[in-house]
């Protein structure tokens, strides 16, 4: 349902915007006019009503996007029923009351790849980042909060990970698509630090995580190593975090360049000290 109801809010806001230029336009997959799927595509844009071939094959598109994290012997026929089309068309007639204009620009792409972390929020509307939740209740709304401004803070990364830089967010939201909901929030009512400080909480945020994916985040317990083993692999984890930082300072190029020492047990990371203002302004 999540997949699916996300292809047709994008179908949606292509509609309230018929003046604004897409990057990338989900409709052009079915714009072929002389095509029944084109022709309802065509009858959605200027009316606004969903014909059950458009939402069989939003159906069919949310069906293979969720199949794609599935292993081959779990997939099965696509079967769509009367109420599964209903719900959709239900939650499109709660989406089409939220004013979804794009005043500037509009993004849907990854903010991040490769080894570190993969980020990629659901809708970048101006200046709000968006969540959507297509789930029947809230009971793990902090946990979408805490993955909205884990969004957020990595949107300015210096990070080489980082795909595309967006600098100018000021607001989040969540928008529960079941229920019509739409949950704003101004970034200045809800961050305890300087922004001007963003890339370096981002830095630090992608260390702690570096920490707990590798098993030796002080937080997590029944660590079976000793306290100088800890310590060597959090100096390699948070030396390889600074080594993806773009561009280096001086200080930073000639310090990764000495990151290791040579023993008797073969290389061994050494700590890199980082000065107050690092990535800070």
């Amino acid at each position: 349902m999540g997949a699916t109801f996300d292809y047709l809010l994008l179908l949606l806001i292509e509609r309230c915007n018929p003046d604004f230029v897409f990057q990338v336009s989900f409709s052009d997959k079915f714009k072929d006019g002389r095509s029944k799927l084109g022709r309802a595509l065509k009858d959605y844009f200027q009316t606004g009503t969903l014909s059950d071939l458009l939402v069989d094959e939003l159906i069919s598109y949310g069906e293979a996007h969720q199949k794609s994290f599935q292993k081959p012997l779990q997939r099965n026929k696509l079967i769509i029923s009367d109420s599964l089309r209903s719900e959709l068309r239900r939650m499109h007639q709660l989406a089409a009351k939220i004013d979804w204009h794009v005043k500037g620009s509009f993004h849907q792409v990854w903010l991040t790849g490769g080894h570190f972390m993969n980020a990629r929020p659901d809708l970048i509307l101006d200046n709000r980042l968006l969540e959507v939740k297509a789930v029947k209740d809230a009971k793990h709304h902090d946990e979408y909060l805490a993955q909205l401004f884990s969004y957020y803070l990595m949107s300015p990364s210096s990070l080489e990970r980082h795909l595309m830089s967006i600098d100018n967010l000021d607001e989040v939201g969540l928008y529960y698509a079941r229920h019509g909901a739409l949950i704003n929030c101004k970034i200045t009512d809800a961050v305890r630090f300087p922004l001007a400080h963003l890339k370096r909480i981002d830095f630090d945020f992608q260390v702690e995580f570096q920490y707990w994916r590798g098993g030796v985040h002080p937080l997590q317990t029944n660590l079976q190593l000793s306290t100088k083993e800890l310590e060597q692999r959090r100096w390699m984890l948070f030396n390889e975090a600074l080594s993806n930082v773009r561009p280096k300072p001086d200080w930073l190029k000639k310090a990764l360049e000495k990151r290791f020492r040579v023993t008797k047990q073969g290389f061994v990371p050494r700590q890199i000290k980082i000065p107050m203002d690092f990535l800070i302004g």
